[in-house]
């Protein structure tokens, strides 16, 4: 009974993108998706293993906290360490766990013991979800190309 309810939360996620429709999937659209309360339904492999890493600023712990996900094995990158001191580094499984009704979405567990199930691990990583209605997703997005390189200088030829 659980393999054919997982089966069919994974295929409804598949048609969703089949049609490019009202879907995340990656750890970054998904935890944006779940984060902003656009997510109706969160699809989530019950292995997981990925950290979520909650960072502070050294000098100003009033500003914005940066979140990163990173695999068990891997460390905050080097050149964040500087400004930036770790706050909280627990698995992203169990924050998720305790902090998916906060966003209003449904959790649904998957495994990797199915075909689909499987699929879904091995294609999206392990995390998707429905959203509740179209929205663009940061690896939707797209950043003008005069804002992402404001520093550099262009030489123009006439």
């Amino acid at each position: 009974m659980k393999f054919v309810h997982e089966q069919e939360t994974i295929s409804s996620l598949m048609e969703e993108i089949s049609k490019d429709g009202q879907y995340a999937i990656g750890i970054d659209d998904t935890m944006y998706a779940v984060t902003s309360g656009l997510l109706d339904t969160l699809i989530l492999w019950d292995n997981l293993s990925v950290n979520r890493i909650e960072l502070e600023k050294t000098l100003s712990p009033a500003d914005p906290p940066k979140i990163l996900y990173l695999s068990p094995d891997k460390q905050v990158p080097e050149n964040l360490k500087e400004e930036w001191k770790v706050k909280s580094n627990v698995p992203l499984l169990d924050w998720i766990l305790e902090h998916y009704v906060e966003f209003g979405c449904k959790l649904e567990l998957v495994s990797d013991q199915t075909n689909v199930g499987a699929q879904f691990v091995k294609g999206f990583g392990g995390l998707g979800g429905l959203l509740r209605y179209q929205a663009e997703l940061p690896s939707n997005s797209t950043v003008d190309e005069y804002e992402s390189n404001e520093e550099e200088e262009y030489d123009y030829e006439w």
